[in-house]
């Protein structure tokens, strides 16, 4: 008879990092939280080089006004459609 050992859950944290899409987490003011290890092979940086800075830091200089109406938009709480 063999004997089974219960699986121990895995954790949140490594459960994302098993997926290959990157899931963060960011504050109201956009500075990362929580990144999965997926950061590194899609953005090229570390979770922990990511964790606390902003993602206004981390972009092309061109892209930032956009991206901060973009936030501002979705944290009034309206709907953002891509046209």
């Amino acid at each position: 008879m063999a004997l089974i050992t219960p699986r121990l859950p895995i954790p949140h944290d490594k459960l994302l990092d098993l997926l290959l899409d990157v899931v963060c987490v960011i504050d109201i003011d956009g500075r990362f939280l929580s990144v999965s290890a997926a950061s590194e092979r899609v953005f090229g940086f570390r979770p922990e080089e990511m964790i606390g800075r902003t993602a206004f830091e981390m972009m092309h200089p061109e892209d930032r006004d956009a991206s901060l109406a973009l936030v501002q938009h979705i944290n009034a709480g309206s709907p953002w459609t891509w046209s």
